[in-house]
């Protein structure tokens, strides 16, 4: 799997929207999409520990496991309303060797990989991936009469270093580069986009960029005490441009971002008794100009600094309370400082008259804290047979802070910040499978009861504005099974069912 397109195609109720195959927003349960727009985002994407925005993630490569944990998290780091990925790199190996890898596909896709393993002493051992692609895309571009508007082509490039030391600490720093350049020629018809066909006048830019720093350390130190601790920051950089036929205009953007910070965490044992507890911290700043360029009927551009901190106090109990049952309470403490800074609005226009309005901001800030609790049932009896069960039922709070519009074109409205997002999230699950992993299946369903969920709008003025809907919800269900008929084939299936609403949404004065 080589894109978080890849991953939402086999993971029940994950899902993307997207305008090329490198730029995907994931949706969780029905949670995310153009809601995404402010610092922190729905589901946030880590690796190695790092969070990276989905949309500058590009390509997928040389990763050891990604998980996909489905609604709210409270005790994995990094606050997450709907979900999370996260992808942590492979480690080096112990022995000398290298792989190289090619592949062509459709779209006139080429790609290729090398990745590479070199031990320094008996603790210490260095890996180095790296790689290409290039590909001409789906599209045929008539006016242009070229076959890779839509297509991109990349380089990116990983070096980590993993060390043991004597006290039985394992140390992992790893840097990772990705560079992707794309068209975006993907704006026409319903029915040219059937027929991947475009007659725009250009191909338009999409270009995303990053370079992400982690260090990791763990270490056990006894069978009752765990010590996690992560560290990194990522630079990402998106530069999109629509062709300009797609509205007889010049309209897009340079998004670039700035993320640094990091969790301790520990966790351990005694009796019956497991917890987990730690301390996580992260500072966001963005910056969101936007143009629109329609002279000499009409000019804007916006200008607009985000920025975010936040800490956040996380802690869980497990308490085996008979032999077959856990109970598990958890408690995350979120505190968000959220501020709105250079923001500047200029809009113009010569024909049919000429007028300009110019506006500006002084600094905006807001900060709230919210505690957010969690229960868990978990009902795991010893095998019986050679069968294995696992059931459980959760209660969870969830939070997305407040924080400003920056696309908005009137001081009016970008001065007032939009609403907290809260939900409360029920789950419901049951596994059963045999204790040779032959077969298994799962079955899990949940409903959340959502208040003030942010929705990405556009108001009566052509503003985009981030709105709330104060009564909204979700409900659903997945299934998933696995057969493995020889140990060296397993067939797999899953459903995912959703089913999501706005309850009440009242924007711009209508319902």
């Amino acid at each position: 799997m080589q894109t978080l397109g890849d991953i939402a195609e086999r993971v029940p109720n994950l899902s993307y929207t997207n305008t090329t195959p490198n730029n995907p927003v994931l949706m969780v349960r029905g949670l995310g999409g153009t809601e995404d727009e402010g610092p922190v985002l729905y589901t946030p994407v880590l690796i190695d520990g790092v969070p990276v925005p989905s949309f500058a993630m590009g390509q997928m490569f040389d990763f050891s496991n990604v998980d996909v944990l489905r609604g709210p998290q409270l005790t994995e780091g990094i606050n997450a309303f709907g979900g999370m990925v996260s992808a942590q790199s492979r480690d080096p190996g112990n022995h000398l060797g290298g792989a190289l890898d090619f592949e062509y596909g459709t779209g006139n896709r080429k790609r290729a990989t090398f990745s590479g393993d070199l031990p320094i002493n008996a603790s210490t051992s260095l890996r180095l991936s790296v790689g290409g692609e290039t590909a001409d895309g789906y599209i045929h571009n008539h006016v242009l009469n070229r076959h890779d508007t839509g297509g991109w082509h990349g380089w990116f490039g990983r070096i980590k270093l993993l060390h043991k030391d004597s006290a039985g600490g394992e140390w992992r720093f790893s840097l990772h580069h990705m560079l992707n350049h794309g068209g975006n020629d993907y704006f026409e018809t319903p029915q040219n986009a059937r027929n991947h066909v475009s007659h725009n006048t250009s191909e338009g830019v999409n270009d995303t960029e990053y370079l992400l720093g982690s260090a990791q350390y763990h270490r056990r130190f006894n069978q009752h005490m765990i010590l996690d601790v992560t560290f990194g920051g990522v630079s990402t950089d998106w530069r999109y441009s629509n062709p300009y036929s797609v509205f007889s205009a010049n309209s897009g953007f340079t998004l670039p971002t700035r993320q640094i910070g990091g969790s301790v965490m520990l966790s351990g044992t005694s009796g019956k008794i497991d917890w987990k507890g730690g301390l996580y911290g992260q500072q966001v700043k963005r910056w969101a100009p936007y143009d629109f360029d329609m002279s000499p009927y009409y000019a804007s551009r916006t200008t607009a600094t985000l920025a975010t901190a936040n800490i956040a106090f996380m802690g869980e109990i497990g308490w085996h309370f008979s032999k077959n049952w856990r109970l598990v309470p958890s408690l995350r403490i979120e505190h968000v400082n959220s501020s709105l800074s250079n923001w500047t609005s200029s809009m113009s226009g010569d024909t049919p008259y000429a007028y300009s309005v110019q506006e500006s901001l002084p600094r905006q800030t807001l900060s709230k804290t919210a505690p957010l609790p969690g229960l868990k049932l978990e009902y795991n009896p010893r095998s019986s047979g050679k069968l294995n069960q696992f059931g459980w039922l959760s209660y969870s709070r969830s939070f997305l802070p407040p924080n400003y519009s920056p696309y908005g074109s009137y001081a009016s409205t970008v001065s007032i910040p939009y609403a907290s997002s809260y939900g409360n999230n029920l789950e419901l699950g049951y596994r059963l499978g045999d204790l040779t992993n032959r077969w298994s299946i799962e079955a899990t369903g949940f409903a959340n009861f959502l208040s003030n969920l942010q929705v990405s709008a556009t108001n009566g003025a052509g503003e985009s504005l981030i709105g709330t809907a104060s009564t909204a919800h979700s409900r659903g269900m997945e299934a998933a099974a696995h057969w493995k008929p020889l140990d060296t084939l397993q067939l797999n299936a899953f459903l995912g069912l959703t089913y999501a609403a706005y309850d009440r949404f009242v924007f711009g004065g209508s319902l």
